[in-house]
């Protein structure tokens, strides 16, 4: 009865796209050799996953819009989906709407709290010295002149 509920349906495509954005992260933490700039770059790159989930409309999500559009309205006023008829769509469709951000929000803030005791613009630029394939693909004979000079800089003696 549970899939029945269009809540779960939705809820559960959205939480497919909400998780998507993490998995990144949680690969690269779950790895037998922890490489800090890897782990570095993971973070960032979640960061700016949830960051455009949040600027996207529930609806726009892209498992959330391939459910919706296997979602169909009977002449009764009914939803059905794959057959089934799902209860409650209107309603769990505006409550998503209005607190999937609330999710999102609560992820990035344990980032932030997790990152809030380091020097981000420090990590960005050590990062930038230690990803060493980034500099074979730089086209500026300065790469990472910007970088080397703010690490020297921030640990001159």
């Amino acid at each position: 009865k549970k899939w029945q509920d269009s809540k779960v349906l939705l809820g559960c495509a959205f939480f497919h796209d909400f998780l998507k954005s993490l998995a990144t992260l949680c690969k690269v933490l779950q790895e037998d050799e922890l490489c800090t700039v890897r782990a570095t770059e993971a973070v960032f790159k979640t960061k700016k996953a949830l960051d455009k989930l949040t600027t996207v409309q529930f609806e726009e999500l892209p498992s959330v819009k391939k459910v919706l559009a296997r979602v169909q309205e009977e002449e009764s006023g009914s939803y059905i989906y794959q057959g089934i008829e799902l209860k409650g769509h209107d309603g769990a469709l505006t409550y998503l709407k209005t607190h999937y951000t609330v999710w999102i929000e609560a992820v990035e803030k344990c980032l932030r709290e997790r990152m809030r005791s380091q020097d981000t613009e420090l990590l960005t630029h050590v990062m930038t010295l230690l990803a060493t394939n980034g500099w074979e693909r730089s086209e500026s004979p300065s790469f990472g002149y910007a970088a080397l000079d703010a690490v020297c800089v921030r640990f001159q003696v």
